[in-house]
This record gives C-alpha cells, structure tokens and sequence, in this order.
C-alpha cells in the first residue's frame, strides 16, 4: 500500500504524465507523505512524557493546520492531473491522506516540542524521584517489539518484561512505580519516552 502510494505520487499524477522533472505538486504530496510514513519512528526518538500541563489547545491547532493543508493539496494535485475520473479521484484521496496525516503529526511533534521547551525551562526545572501507584497493566507489540507498561494517573511507565510478570502474578495496585521526574512550577514530565524502559528495581511496594 504503501510503495503503491508512493509510486503514485512520485510518478506522476495523471497516466501519460510522467516527467524527467518533478512538479510542485510530486514535491509537496511527496514530503508529506515521506512525513506521514515517518511518523511511526517518532516515538523512538522521544526520551520525555509531558504530565502537566496537557496542553489540549494543540490537537485542535493542528487538526485545523491538517485540514487547511488538505484542502491546498488537493487543489494542487487536481490541477496537476489531467488523467481520467478515477486517477482524478485517486488523486483527491492520496492528496487527502497525505495533507492532513502528514501535516497533523508534522505540527504535532513540533508543537509538543516548542510547548515542552516553554514549560520547562533552563535553570527554572529540578530533577527528583516520584512514587506513583500503578493502577493497571498493558502489553502492546509495535514492528515486532514488546512493550509492557504500568498503567498509573500520570502517564503510562515502560517496564521490564520481569517487573512486568512480577506484578501479574501479585496484586497490582498494591506496587509503585519509582520514577525520574522534572518539575517547573505545576509543570511536571515523565522522564522517559513511550519506549523507554525503567530500570528493573523500580517496582516497590507502595509505602
């Protein structure tokens, strides 16, 4: 699916259509799409979890830059395909998907980026350990990777796959989870990403 998206992006637009140059519209379709298709590693790349503040102001900022730059993509790529019916509806969906997936999850990272650096600032953030109560537990699998978590209030801890079959066979709301935090004012993150593991030996008995 997705080598045949990128093949009718990169290809050209319309049938008959394909250049040794590329078009405006090849070029904007396609880094979207090369950022949409990215999206899955960003994760990787994360090492924080924002606590607080949530910041809900940011999904609808980026759902109405998303639905803005869907709504130019389409019109490029329709003015750029002069194929038939359906390779102009073909067009509309790929300039669709691309526009607003990719446009979303691009102001997404950058915005949590910019809001994070706001809220904690050098010289204005301390470092500390958290006890937090584990209120559940969660396995999930992404590109065949393993990944257990510890369900909490604040966010979701990555743990160990040992920590993890510990707790199941206990009760789990009788543990805690020991956590690298940083706060800055009421500001608080999670010092770990949603792939970061915590060090076995931070699974404790709450006290």
């Amino acid at each position: 699916m997705v080598a045949a998206v990128s093949n009718r992006v990169m290809g050209g637009f319309g049938r008959g259509t394909r250049k040794t140059k590329w078009t405006f519209g090849q070029l904007w379709i396609g880094g979207l799409f090369i950022i949409l298709s990215a999206s899955r590693l960003f994760p990787s790349f994360e090492h924080t979890t924002q606590v607080a503040p949530h910041h809900d102001d940011i999904i609808i900022n980026c759902f109405c830059a998303a639905l803005a730059v869907a709504v130019f993509s389409v019109g490029v790529a329709i003015s750029e395909d002069s194929g038939k019916m359906w390779s102009r509806v073909l067009t509309v969906v790929i300039a669709l998907i691309c526009g607003f997936g990719g446009t979303f999850v691009g102001v997404y990272e950058v915005s949590k980026m910019w809001a994070e650096a706001h809220d904690f600032p050098a010289g204005k953030t301390q470092a500390s350990m958290a006890q937090w109560p584990i209120t559940g537990l969660h396995h999930t699998s992404v590109r065949s990777l393993d990944y257990y978590y510890a369900n909490t209030k604040q966010a979701d801890v990555n743990v160990s796959e040992s920590d993890y079959d510990f707790m199941r066979a206990h009760s789990v709301d009788s543990f805690c989870a020991r956590v690298p935090i940083e706060t800055s004012g009421t500001a608080v993150r999670l010092m770990l990403g949603p792939h970061d593991e915590l060090k076995s030996g931070n699974i404790l008995p709450c006290s």
